[in-house]
């Protein structure tokens, strides 16, 4: 396994060279390819990114977490090669932002327990709270209808 730096400067643990790229992001707790025991096993056959998120393991501390930082930071991940995103809790409402920005970097996206999301049924808005998530950046780009996301998310 090696550490490498992504463009933002996320901590990436590499694993296995062939096959289909798979990106990995952590919930709270362990980080990197330390978060995923189970699945360092797929090196034989696929090549593993396990990302780091800013204040865990090699990555610098930003002071707080914030979904939309964290997706763009990922999103750099993505830049190089169409990839298999993978998100677990936080990191999982993470990779949701990251492939929403860019959906056709993204193989396929699969959640595991996703936190953080909720949807509103007055305004039928999938919002995402969390740390950083304030009226001020409420329009931005990552606040997005449930029918704009099925859209995006099937190339339409």
């Amino acid at each position: 396994m090696r550490t490498t730096l992504n463009e933002a400067g996320l901590a990436v643990d590499v694993m296995g060279e062939g096959g289909e790229p798979l990106l990995f992001v952590h919930g709270m707790g362990e980080s990197g390819a330390r978060a995923w025991p189970a699945q360092r096993a797929l090196a034989r056959a696929y090549r593993l990114s396990f990302v780091q998120l800013f204040g865990y393991g090699m990555s610098p501390d930003r002071g707080s977490q914030d979904f939309a930082v964290d997706a763009v930071s990922v999103v750099a991940s993505l830049a190089a090669r169409k990839q298999h995103l993978i998100g677990h809790s936080y990191g999982g409402v993470v990779a949701l932002l990251a492939a929403l920005d860019k959906p056709d970097r993204v193989l396929s996206l699969t959640l595991i327990e996703p936190a953080h999301g909720a949807v509103s049924r007055n305004s039928r808005k999938l919002m995402i709270k969390g740390r950083g998530h304030t009226p001020q950046n409420a329009g931005s780009r990552f606040n997005v209808t449930l029918i704009d996301f099925i859209r995006r998310t099937q190339g339409g």
